[in-house]
């Protein structure tokens, strides 16, 4: 264990009995969460959520992959809590204790099987049916939970103890007499740990599928087909523009050749003529071949009044 983790070595002083409403002392994890089919529920969820009053003075264990093993030494398992396994080396037991009727599970997985990274996920596992309402992850209110093999996931507690400690806690006898062997141990009560049923990226979805709308009619088409058709559809538009605007540019040159401009105007032989006329001026436009630059002409005033010599009469005079 202590290559895998750092051991927390926290002292035991007398056996610890929790309270009994501690068995209500659950939090409901959606699936969403854990990315276990139904969900969970947990004991001390979270960092934030610690249950101190249910567990023995300064436990720290939450969650369901913890960040070290906190072992009391010495310790004994607290009353209520049976031992699923035993772990002996020269004279040392190390016990995993877990509620009554729990077996104890670990494995070495990732994360919600996300990611790459993997830890070491440990608890005392059971089965709920019935009705119980418990806090919700997520939920500011207490909610009803019904289940039907609903998993729990308990918190384990981990002591070590010799021979001449469990006197500190007035055990006279071992409840279980663990195998005689200089290392390693046995596991009396296994269970294989809940998860996932493929090792997916993302939460199982246990909604079923939505059934088709009877007032839908297929088309039959793949994706490509339609991708496809939509190309096609965009490329007769553009060409369809460009024809329009051949046609528009053809009628107009038409209508030049025959010698009558978009505003009306009919041309003439002089060599300019009036695009805009007012009563006081004339606009003239300088032709295509015309070096003279445009120009502003004043209406020109004409005598049509002969010339006379000083002295001389006219006839109307």
């Amino acid at each position: 264990m202590a290559s895998l983790f750092t051991e927390t070595i926290t002292e035991m002083t007398t056996l610890f009995t929790p309270p009994a409403d501690c068995s209500r002392s659950w939090t409901y994890e959606d699936e969403f969460y854990n990315s276990v089919p139904g969900g969970l529920l947990l004991q001390n969820q979270d960092s934030l959520s610690l249950d101190e009053t249910c567990f023995p003075p300064s436990f720290s264990g939450n969650g369901r992959a913890p960040s070290s093993i906190q072992v009391y030494n010495p310790g004994a398992c607290p009353f209520g809590y049976a031992t699923p396994g035993l772990f002996q080396n020269s004279g040392l037991t190390t016990a995993i204790c877990c509620p009554e009727s729990f077996s104890y599970g670990s494995t070495y997985s990732s994360v919600n099987y996300f990611g790459t990274t993997s830890v070491l996920f440990m608890g005392c596992i059971s089965e709920f049916d019935g009705t119980t309402t418990v806090s919700g992850r997520g939920n500011s209110t207490m909610i009803e939970v019904a289940g039907t093999d609903l998993t729990m996931w308990a918190q384990p507690i981990t002591v070590e103890y010799r021979q001449e400690d469990l006197s500190i806690f007035g055990i006279t006898t071992t409840a279980t007499e663990p195998a005689q062997t200089t290392s390693g141990g046995t596991i009396s009560n296994t269970a294989s740990l809940p998860g996932a049923a493929t090792n997916s990226s993302s939460p199982a979805n246990t909604s079923p599928a939505p059934s088709p709308d009877p007032n839908t009619v297929s088309t039959g088409l793949s994706s490509g087909a339609k991708a496809g058709i939509g190309i096609t559809v965009g490329v007769l538009a553009i060409a369809a523009i460009a024809f329009a605007t051949f046609l528009i540019l053809r009628r107009r040159k038409q209508r030049l050749v025959k010698g009558v401009y978009p505003e009306g105007l009919a041309m003439t032989d002089s060599k300019y003529h009036p695009v805009i006329q007012d009563t006081e001026t004339q606009v003239w436009e300088r032709r295509e071949l015309d070096t003279v630059e445009t120009e502003v002409r004043p209406p020109q005033k004409y005598d049509t009044r002969r010339a006379q010599n000083p002295g001389q009469v006219s006839e109307l005079e």
